[in-house]
């Protein structure tokens, strides 16, 4: 039972992490009842003809039902028949192995300061020549500041999205643009880079299983999809589809 199950873990995660103890045939009794109060309340609103009555409760049912049904044909028709072979497995990580690299590093310098005309006054004096750890030591809020702003080796994974983006574009000894960097605008100095190198297939060989699998069953689920096309008769209800159109205000 779903709701026993849910109401089980969630009191055993408050017994261990304030132990609070808790009842256990109690909790069984509460989830019971919760679902017979559920069962009985679907009963009274099929007897009230509430799905009949109510256009858009009737859709949002159909909807419902069609959900689960398509969802349970994929997992019980299409997934049993995807079969990988250790071959493949292999040949998909060496036709991919752009995607199985480890994280590229970067050596990195930083100015950090309070508003951006200061940080961009920095880079001025920066690219006429300044020294870069000179003007750390001297400006930077960072506490890397103390030396000369290195920052050491820095996984890619660490830095933020905007971050990464912009160390991306920058040569080793080049000078990042002024970038806001959560409430300080920083000044970054690219010093060095490695980049990633491919991630041994053992180390990887589940992750390479599972996106080979997803490939294998979107390529079974979409031949079966084409061959139910073809023997099915469409119609598009035009009215129904406008009306959607002008619900969600979908524009060409």
């Amino acid at each position: 039972m779903p709701v026993l199950k849910s109401k089980l873990f969630s009191y055993e995660a408050r017994r261990r992490r304030w132990r609070i103890e808790y009842d256990e045939g109690k909790v069984r009794e509460e989830a019971l009842r919760e679902v017979i109060d559920d069962h009985l309340l679907v009963q009274e609103a099929l007897g009230r003809r509430y799905f009949e009555r109510d256009p858009k409760l009737r859709h949002m049912l159909h909807r419902y039902k069609v959900g689960i049904l398509a969802d349970h044909f994929r997992r019980k028709l299409i997934a049993p028949q995807v079969r990988l072979k250790e071959g493949e497995v292999k040949e998909h990580y060496r036709k991919n192995i752009d995607k199985y690299l480890s994280p590229a590093r970067f050596r990195l310098s930083v100015i950090r300061v309070a508003s951006r005309e200061e940080a961009e006054g920095l880079r001025e004096e920066l690219l006429a020549g300044a020294d870069f750890s000179y003007l750390a030591r001297e400006r930077s809020l960072d506490r890397s500041g103390k030396r000369g702003g290195s920052l050491g080796w820095v996984s890619e994974r660490e830095l933020t999205q905007r971050v990464r983006d912009l160390i991306r574009k920058l040569k080793p000894g080049e000078i990042s643009p002024v970038v806001q960097d959560g409430s300080r605008y920083a000044i970054f100095k690219l010093e060095e880079v490695k980049e990633g190198a491919p991630i041994p297939f053992e180390k990887v060989k589940e992750e390479v299983k599972r996106d080979l699998w997803r490939k294998k069953f979107s390529q079974l689920l979409g031949e079966y999809l084409g061959k139910l096309r073809e023997m099915a008769k469409i119609v598009v209800d035009e009215r129904a589809l406008q009306k959607l159109e002008k619900e969600f205000r979908v524009q060409e």
